[in-house]
């Protein structure tokens, strides 16, 4: 008897979410944008909790770090440049970058790209994904950051990606919080020395001395030696701005979620107001307060789900829109944590604005809304 008068105020609550189809819409949409933008500051800041050990140099305050402004200098003489010091080219790396023109999947975008020696991969932690964390010049091969993969389309190892006309074949898909959205290839002779720009030298087991008399040669060939840090006060700095950041984020996502929190009360003290004439009527022909607080959770909780699927609908459409630099780790964690929020909500304004009708006499109840 228990269990089909359970099913009936199941049906009872859905007849009601059906017949006031548009005040619950407006319901559904109000918790859905209030929580969309919680989802992706939440989402944003497991990227860095999931990566931090991959923004971590490999060989710690062994490895120097020179970050570097210069341009318009062939990738080959920069390399010569460093050997002619007496570092063996095992025990350094070097990053350049600049504009390019990328194809895959028959579609045509400009992105930055990241040309580098081969060993990079010895000193930067590169977690591979699919397929190997390595790219090769002899193999003409290239590895890419997952994040760009979800924002121009899915690519298999093997495929072709084709950099300014020349193609790569896909070697690997990586994680690395450093290197967000970044295609890494091996640099060519026909890499132009006129678009590139550097910003990066990796030194290990070097001397001091040698370490000076690099510095003085590249600011010869025209570069300006920005920093030099070992890779222990690289990963500090870097981790010091990525808590900065999300903090940022997390105080923008927290505001949003207070006012998203604030929206789906009045919404739902609005709505249930509104139904109080209705309430009234239920209880003087024999329905109990628990059975109308029931009736009124179960509706309510009905908008939130609705509102919780067209989230993971709108995330889904926008992701690919998100610019790289707000990479996006959306786990079940993070639709678990606003799912009990908004549901958390739902459920304590519900029984609040519920308990305050039930203070009432039933004939303030039954008064019409006007």
């Amino acid at each position: 008897m228990k269990t089909n008068c359970f099913f009936y105020y199941i049906w009872l609550s859905t007849v009601q979410f059906c017949h006031e189809f548009k005040i619950n819409v407006i319901l559904i949409v109000s918790m859905a944008l209030g929580l969309l933008f919680p989802i992706l500051c939440l989402g944003n800041i497991n990227v860095f909790v999931q990566n931090i050990e991959t923004m971590r140099i490999q060989g710690g305050a062994d490895t120097t770090v020179l970050t570097l402004y210069g341009e318009d200098v062939a990738f080959q003489d920069v390399q010569r440049a460093v050997q002619n010091v007496g570092i063996k080219p095992v025990n350094f790396a070097l990053i350049a970058y600049c504009n390019s023109t990328v194809d895959w999947n028959g579609e045509r975008h400009s992105e930055v790209v990241y040309y580098a020696t081969e060993n990079i991969t010895d000193f930067e932690m590169f977690v591979p994904v699919s397929g190997k964390s390595e790219f090769s010049k002899n193999q003409n091969t290239c590895i890419i950051e997952k994040t760009d993969l979800e924002q121009y389309g899915k690519l298999s190892i093997g495929d072709t990606v084709t950099v300014d006309g020349r193609a790569y074949k896909l070697a690997g898909v990586y994680s690395s919080v450093r290197n967000n959205g970044k295609i890494f290839l091996p640099p060519t002779v026909q890499t132009s020395k006129d678009t590139l720009q550097y910003s990066r030298i990796y030194l290990r087991n070097t001397q001091q001395s040698d370490l000076e008399r690099l510095c003085k040669t590249l600011e010869t060939i025209g570069f300006t030696v920005r920093s030099v840090r070992n890779g222990e006060q690289d990963f500090q700095k870097l981790l010091s701005q990525c808590i900065q950041q999300s903090v940022l984020i997390f105080g923008a996502g927290a505001v949003s979620l207070l006012f998203a929190g604030l929206n789906i009360g009045l919404v739902l003290t609005g709505k249930t107001l509104h139904n109080k004439r209705l309430i009234g009527i239920h209880m003087a022909l024999g329905s109990s307060y628990g059975t109308e607080l029931f009736s009124a959770l179960v509706e309510n909780l009905l908008c939130f789900a609705a509102a919780f699927i067209l989230d993971l609908a709108l995330v889904q459409l926008l992701r690919p829109t998100v610019p790289q630099t707000f990479a996006l780790a959306l786990t079940a964690g993070v639709y678990i944590g606003a799912f009990v929020f908004g549901a958390g909500m739902v459920l304590l304004v519900t029984w609040a604005t519920m308990r305050n009708l039930k203070r009432r006499k039933l004939v303030e109840l039954m008064e019409r809304v006007s």
